[in-house]
């Protein structure tokens, strides 16, 4: 993925997130940054928040 993908994918996340309420995109946000730096092991019904 290039930078400018990376840009638009951000740019629309943070668009979906205000739209919806940051109380509901945040804690799946977190939980996904923590599985990939392997802070936490998800279940295998999860494992697709620490997918790339």
């Amino acid at each position: 993925m290039d930078a400018w993908q990376a840009l638009i994918a951000f740019s629309i996340g943070i668009g979906l997130a205000a739209a919806c309420g940051f109380r509901i995109f945040l804690p799946p946000l977190i939980l996904s940054l923590a599985a990939r730096f392997e802070w936490v092991e998800l279940g295998s019904d999860m494992l697709w928040l620490g997918d790339a």
